[in-house]
């Protein structure tokens, strides 16, 4: 996915002001500026945030990012049970 553009999703910049997305996390792993999957995690969480934080409750794209955050909030507490209990 690429960045939201203000044509498909008007005053999106007014509400969310750190833009996340799919192909910044891919370019941003490409260059160094992601190193840990920490900073991967982060931005992941932020991406699917600022589709919460933009789109009213009853959208289908809220439905959806609400239920890939809590999918991916899940996967990361148990990676890092995982990791604590292998210690």
């Amino acid at each position: 996915m690429q960045p939201v553009r203000e044509e498909i999703a008007p005053g999106y910049k007014n509400v969310v002001y750190r833009p996340m997305d799919l192909s910044t996390i891919k370019k941003n792993i490409d260059n160094g500026s992601i190193k840990s999957t920490k900073e991967f995690q982060r931005d992941v969480m932020l991406m699917f945030t600022n589709a919460l934080m933009y789109n009213s409750s009853s959208h289908d794209i809220h439905k959806i990012s609400m239920e890939m955050y809590r999918e991916v909030l899940n996967d990361v507490e148990v990676s890092i049970l995982l990791l604590s209990s292998s210690q």
